[in-house]
């Protein structure tokens, strides 16, 4: 399997996102600093979010909001493609589908080992389990806790 590039960026909270090639992030330049750490992703990007119960932590992907308070997943939302997926590799996640559906309101959470797949042109949610890697890691993208993990 090829290397992938892989970007590491420190938030100001100091939670870490890994993108991969072509992934780009927005964040608001007081992050942090009011009631809410939010960011933007577009591409793939990993995120290990440092645990903050007052100040949660959202990721907006083309109309899908994850909410977290401390945990590792992933987030996969790339322009053309059919599919938007977060998965969790630790804690727990709550996603949001925002304007997407006409039930916006509905909330679905993962656990560790569950991956949330939306279907943009059927707006279908499907919620399954995927496994590890040999190595220890999940993927093509990884969190600096997972040996298989290539930056």
């Amino acid at each position: 399997m090829p290397s992938v590039p892989l970007s590491r960026v420190q938030l100001p909270d100091s939670s870490e996102m890994i993108l991969s090639q072509g992934a780009t992030v927005r964040y608001r330049k007081d992050f942090a600093q009011y009631d809410r750490r939010e960011v933007q992703v577009e591409g793939q990007a990993m995120f290990t979010v440092i645990k903050d119960k007052q100040i949660p932590f959202v990721v907006h992907s083309e109309g899908l909001r994850t909410t977290v308070l401390g945990t590792i997943f992933e987030v996969t939302a790339e322009k053309g493609n059919d599919q938007i997926k977060v998965r969790l590799m630790e804690g727990n996640v709550i996603i949001g589908l925002d304007s997407l559906v006409r039930d916006s309101t509905r909330k679905y959470m993962l656990s560790p080992g569950e991956q949330f797949i939306f279907g943009k042109w059927n707006k279908s949610v499907v919620i399954q389990k995927f496994k590890p890697l040999s190595g220890g890691g999940y993927g093509p993208m990884c969190s600096i806790n997972y040996p298989s993990c290539i930056i």
